[in-house]
This record gives C-alpha cells, sequence and structure tokens, in this order.
C-alpha cells in the first residue's frame, strides 16, 4: 500500500528541461504516483500476531525511453510489520531517459532541440504510524525527499545538473471487501515542483494467493515561471491489468497497459500537447 515507487514519464522539453524530466521521473514511483513498490496487502485480521517486522522490497519499471530501478524497507518501530504502530520508511532509487531538450547557443542565445540523456537519482526518509479501523487498514507517513539529476546532450557538449530537497507526505489505504475482492487507495504529495498524485488499484482473488485487477494513477506536476501565463502544469495518467501473487512470507505483482502525459503549458494560449505509450511495471517484497 505505498506510492513511493511509482513515476511519471513526460518527454517535452524548454526551459529547466532536466528538473521537469527528474521530477516527473520520480512522480511517477515514486504517484506513485512510487517509489513505491506495489504495496503489500493488509490482510491479516486486526490484533493477528504476525512475526515480520520488516517489509523490504525491490521493484522496476519501463517505458518507451526511459527504465528505473528502485528498492526500500518498511520498518515496525514496535511490534509487527501488520499490528498497528509507529513504522520507518527508506527508499531509493534511479533511473534513466532519453528525449530532446531545448538548448541554447552560446554565441546567439537562440534556442535549439537535441537528442539528450537524463539520469535521475531519489531518496526518502519517512515516518508515520500504522493502524486498523474496522475492515479498512491505514498508514500515513511523512518526511524528507530529495533528488539528483543530471542532463547530458549526446555529443557531450552540454550538461546541466539539479539536486534538491523537500517534504512528502503520504496516506495509504486497503480495505478487504469480502474474502476475494480486496480495493486499495492511495495518495501522496511531494514538495519539489508540488507534485500531488493519487492511485488506485482494485484485486479478486481468483485463487487463495492469485489476484487479478486493475491498476490506475494519475499525477500532477506544477511549475513556476515558465510559461507567459506564470505556471505550467503536467498530468501523468496511467492504466492496465495487474496480477499479484502472494505467499506467506511476501509477494509479486506485475502491470502492464498504457500511460499518457497530458501537457497544459501556457493557460494564457491554451495551447495543450499529449503523447500516449506503453508501459511495464514488476515488484517483489518479501517480509523478515
Amino acid at each position: 500500500m505505498r506510492l513511493d515507487g511509482l513515476r511519471i514519464m513526460s518527454w517535452r522539453s524548454g526551459p529547466g528541461a532536466a528538473r521537469r524530466c527528474a521530477a516527473a521521473t520520480t512522480a511517477y514511483a515514486l504517484l506513485a504516483f512510487g517509489g513505491s513498490p506495489l504495496a503489500a496487502a493488509e490482510d491479516g485480521s486486526a490484533g493477528q500476531r504476525a512475526e515480520p517486522a520488516t517489509e523490504v522490497w525491490l521493484g522496476a519499471e519501463a517505458f518507451r525511453r526511459a527504465w528505473s530501478l528502485y528498492s526500500g524497507a518498511d520498518i515496525a518501530i514496535q511490534g509487527a510489520i501488520r499490528e498497528d504502530g509507529l513504522r520507518l520508511r527508506v527508499v531509493g532509487g534511479y533511473g534513466q531517459y532519453d528525449h530532446a531538450c531545448r538548448n541554447f547557443d552560446p554565441v546567439t542565445l537562440e534556442p535549439f532541440l537535441a537528442p539528450c540523456r537524463g539520469d535521475v537519482s531519489f531518496f526518502d526518509v519517512l515516518a508515520g504510524y500504522r493502524w486498523q479501523y474496522g475492515a479498512w487498514t491505514f498508514k500515513a507517513l511523512a518526511g524528507v525527499t530529495a533528488k539528483a539529476a543530471v542532463k547530458t546532450t549526446h555529443d557531450g557538449a552540454g550538461t546541466e545538473k539539479d539536486w534538491e530537497v523537500g517534504g512528502k507526505a503520504v496516506l495509504e489505504s486497503w480495505l478487504n471487501v469480502s474474502e476475494r475482492l480486496w480495493l486499495a487507495l492511495d495518495a501522496s504529495f511531494s514538495t519539489l515542483d508540488t507534485n500531488p498524485g493519487l492511485r488506485a488499484r482494485v484485486g479478486y482473488r481468483v485463487l487463495p494467493g492469485l489476484s487479478l485487477g486493475l491498476d490506475a494513477s494519475a499525477s500532477a506536476l506544477i511549475e513556476d515561471a515558465v510559461a507567459p501565463s506564470g505556471d505550467r502544469h503536467r498530468y501523468g495518467l496511467r492504466a492496465g491489468p495487474m496480477v499479484r501473487y502472494e505467499w506467506q512470507g511476501g509477494e509479486a505483482s506485475l502491470t502492464a497497459g498504457l500511460a499518457s502525459s497530458i501537457d497544459a503549458a501556457d493557460r494564457a494560449t491554451a495551447r495543450t500537447g499529449a503523447s500516449h505509450y506503453p508501459f511495464v511495471s514488476a515488484s517483489v517484497l518479501m517480509r523478515y
């Protein structure tokens, strides 16, 4: 039930492209919109003692012109991982993307588009609380997030580096609607580029350990002073069928589908653009 492994990839360029692409990459892993790995099911009933006190996960995502790897851990400060109590979460990851970015001629200062590669790293340290309320299980966490981005033109003529630190908050929920049907709703917000995200998953256990369902998410990237109107809005959407297999000590998840990036760059001119591309996401989680 976490958003840290969810990432939104976008390929439009302009001034400050490295920062926008880096934030978009970290947001859609991280949305998710995330980091964060696909959620561990809160299947245990309230008060049932579970020995594992730590969840460790590893995940990967691939898009048309980008990929990312991430890993992390949830640690129960008191009790077991499926019991109510304090939580500590640490998440980190790395990704690359290729796109056309805007550069400026050093002599004429005229802008031009050039192929470039972006390298993005991110790191989160969050603390919070897990509690159960009836059939619902909730986790609320907040803390520090950091990202480092390097944009390099393919000819090596230009390099732009960016490093930012900010705050992040995450709210995750899980509901066992019945023995077979479950629902997960997550939300996150980061102060880096004002990036909120939402994610929803619904699954049906066709077998005791095997669930089939749908995974959908949305994210918004809001930037200042990059358009005549004074701000820029970029929205990321993705959805696809999901397969999830769980066992006593962990779970594995796979999602594949279609992702979309919608760029509403300039409200003054009502100029918009959109691109669509396939994606695949996989995650493995173990409890210790």
